[in-house]
């Protein structure tokens, strides 16, 4: 089943129906409050990304169930010379002249979403570090030509403390069962599936 889906453009109006969506999906679907509340946090985390430094024209929010298994949906449009130019001048305004919008579990993530969309055009793919190894795919029936996995990252990262700690604070990385970062061309999504028990 899918939720209806909710236009965003940047306006806390546009998020308040997204989260309205996510109760009224979960109580069609019978969530208890407790489930109802890791859906809202999960998509409020997600919207956040939207909201912040990338040079989104327009997003998307839904959701979809099988069974007791959720996906939440950020679909982001994106235009690349804009993104680059908004991204620029937040830098610029930032005291220690680094983009403070990438500290933390959830600021790298919006990092991988920016890196995927600002070479969505180009044909080769860096990834920072940090972060892991990002697929390239290229299979025809496959969504995405990039893919990056919570799961996989957090395979990579078991012995390394300070990453660790940082994914363990993480709200998301911690109601989430899986979250995956894919691009093609011209949009980004980010999906966190959630599988309730």
């Amino acid at each position: 089943m899918k939720s209806n889906e909710c236009m965003l453009s940047g306006k806390r109006s546009d998020i308040d129906k997204a989260l309205k969506e996510v109760e009224k999906f979960a109580q069609y679907n019978e969530l208890s409050h407790k489930e109802t509340m890791q859906l809202r946090l999960l998509a409020e985390e997600m919207m956040g990304i939207q909201n912040g430094v990338m040079g989104f024209v327009n997003g998307k929010f839904y959701l979809e169930n099988q069974g007791r298994t959720y996906n939440v949906y950020l679909h982001t449009e994106i235009e690349v010379n804009r993104h680059q130019a908004v991204q620029e001048k937040l830098v610029e305004m930032s005291t220690s002249g680094k983009n403070a919008a990438y500290t933390g579990f959830m600021g790298k993530i919006r990092k991988l979403m920016d890196d995927m969309a600002s070479n969505s055009m180009e044909g080769y793919y860096q990834i920072d570090s940090n972060m892991g190894e990002t697929v390239m795919l290229t299979s025809p029936v496959v969504d995405y030509d990039r893919i990056w996995e919570l799961s996989k990252y957090r395979e990579q990262v078991k012995k390394k403390v300070e990453q660790w700690d940082e994914l363990e604070k993480s709200i998301v990385a911690s109601i989430a069962d899986e979250l995956i970062v894919g691009s093609r061309n011209d949009y980004v999504d980010l999906i966190a599936v959630k599988k309730f028990k």
